[in-house]
């Protein structure tokens, strides 16, 4: 989720909140063929990003 409030013209002030549901999922899978060290065999396996952490940014930004 993400709200912002614009403060005047060039000021800009929001939040982000990320896994608002503290979710342990992945993020993004990936399947492929891959060697533990040189010479070995190929082994097949599934290899994947963990979502983000339950987290709160917030930014304060200025336009020129």
């Amino acid at each position: 989720a993400e709200a912002g409030y614009e403060i005047t013209r060039h000021w800009k002030l929001s939040a982000e909140w990320l896994n608002m549901l503290n979710r342990r999922d992945h993020d993004i899978d990936y399947a492929y063929a891959s060697r533990m060290r040189p010479g070995a065999g190929e082994v097949f396996g599934d290899v994947f990003h963990p979502v983000e952490p339950i987290a709160l940014r917030l930014w304060l930004r200025r336009s020129f």
